[in-house]
């Protein structure tokens, strides 16, 4: 598995914010971590992949990714994720 460089992390008191360095590796390290988690890794994957009109899966890139956030929920966690020109930031 490659490496991800966290570039901050802080804690208000209520969520913790981390900022990682935009990259492919980020999409192996957040299916592994949010699996850890309790999150099914199926579904996580997912917003990773998409369908063209043949049926065909692709797995998205990173690098494609700009400006957008998901939200992501289980009975434990509340996991924002931000994907901005160079960075990705998770609550």
């Amino acid at each position: 598995m490659a490496k991800i460089i966290i570039t901050g992390n802080e804690n208000n008191g209520y969520r913790y914010r981390y900022s990682f360095v935009k990259g492919e590796e980020f999409k192996e390290f957040f299916i592994r971590f949010m699996g850890k988690i309790g999150f099914e890794k199926k579904k996580v994957r997912g917003y990773f992949t998409s369908t063209n009109k043949e049926e065909n899966e692709f797995q998205l890139k990173i690098k494609n990714f700009n400006d957008c956030c998901e939200f992501f929920e289980n009975g434990n966690y509340e996991i924002d994720l931000f994907f901005g020109a160079k960075k990705i930031i998770m609550l």
